[in-house]
């Protein structure tokens, strides 16, 4: 028996989920260095001269061609070598530097010869070179805030890109499609939110993400999962589901073994499925703003790894033995319910906002539960 903890009173603030949700959304950001994270893809256009329409432009290119499959495709072509002080150097450009637009067209669709030969053959002496930098290509935090999906037109030339946040796009037909992403085996952190999905399926080339840690999903409109789609990121540790139109616990979510992390904050959720006891390396379930009527056994008592539990505001009505239940956690948030306190806990006034927390005596291994009141 853990006995009853140390009871202390404190002012009650008025309690706003959503501001909750919004630190969380918060420090999902702040996973990207600020120094060293950009807001937008920068294509730099130059013109590039040369004395006669005899003279090469003094360089050589290597073909750099995606596939990302459904039928998408990119061609462009990467500056390999330079002349020293020839007309590509002179006009800026530098090796590894990668040609997207020529004379401002597209030569996304271009075969290699085509582009070679525009650039060959070219009888003027000037040329108009739309171009992405090769230190562009190596960023690996990129936040997109209310942009529009031409935004993402280029975003498969960041073939190191490890944290991309994608929040209040302009969506074509529902889909933020990200096919084209070539760094799909780095990418670790991928950030929807704000985009008025309905589902997964609006975000295209999700699957081929083998390495993702973390999904925000937070704030759209999605109100169930493609499990086909899930399965395949066998190696997630945290998603949040925050602020949809959910009404059960996604089933699949219990199929992957590496979950560490579960946000379904502000959804339509009543019941939790006993199948969530296969999740052994689940710490975090977060459920605030739900319509939970109960929260079972098989949630407090048998989820090994389990530390960090949140129900606030839903429809719950506790006993004090349930309460005991939970003393285990080292954080356990069961506020805005109907929590019904017997014995010591009626002298406290306890009126159902109460959020126990694990703290640490100094200066000692053991753990002392602090259960913070408020009238």
């Amino acid at each position: 028996m853990y006995g009853i903890p140390n009871i202390t009173q404190r002012t009650h603030k008025s309690f706003s989920g959503r501001s909750h949700q919004d630190q969380h959304c918060t420090k999902a950001v702040n996973q990207m260095p600020q120094s060293q994270t950009r807001y937008s893809m920068q294509v730099n256009q130059y013109t590039v001269s040369k004395n006669s329409a005899e003279d090469h432009w003094g360089g050589t290119y290597i073909e750099t061609f995606v596939h990302g499959g459904g039928g998408c495709s990119v061609r462009s072509v990467t500056i390999a070598d330079l002349v020293d002080e020839g007309p590509l150097e002179n006009a800026g450009i530098k090796c590894g530097d990668t040609i997207i637009g020529i004379n401002r067209q597209d030569i996304s669709q271009w075969t290699y010869e085509e582009i070679i030969n525009e650039l060959e053959s070219c009888t003027d002496h000037t040329i108009s070179l739309s171009v992405i930098s090769d230190i562009e290509q190596q960023t690996k935090y990129l936040l997109l805030l209310d942009m529009s999906p031409r935004d993402l037109e280029h975003i498969w030339a960041l073939r190191n890109l490890t944290n991309l946040h994608i929040s209040g796009v302009v969506l074509r037909n529902g889909i933020v499609d990200l096919r084209m992403i070539t760094c799909k085996l780095v990418l670790q952190y991928l950030a929807v939110t704000k985009c008025e999905l309905e589902g997964v399926d609006g975000i295209k080339g999700l699957e081929r993400f083998a390495n993702l840690r973390h999904l925000n999903l937070d704030h759209n409109r999605i109100t169930s999962l493609n499990e086909l789609t899930l399965a395949k990121l066998s190696r997630l540790e945290e998603i949040r589901l925050g602020n949809n139109n959910l009404d059960k616990f996604p089933l699949i979510l219990t199929e992957l073994p590496k979950l560490k992390s579960i946000s379904l904050v502000y959804n339509l959720i009543s019941d939790i499925p006993e199948q969530v006891v296969v999740m052994r390396n689940l710490e975090a379930l977060h459920l605030d703003h739900n319509y939970l009527s109960e929260m079972p056994e098989y949630v407090t008592q048998q989820l090994p790894s389990l530390r960090s539990l949140t129900f606030s505001h839903n429809q719950l009505n506790w006993e004090e033995e349930s309460i005991r239940e939970c003393f285990h956690l080292g954080l356990v948030d069961f506020s805005n319910n109907g929590v019904r306190p017997r014995s010591a806990f009626d002298n406290f006034g306890v009126t159902g906002r109460a959020t126990l927390v694990r703290k640490k005596k100094p200066g000692s291994q053991n753990s002392l539960l602090r259960l913070a009141l408020s009238a």
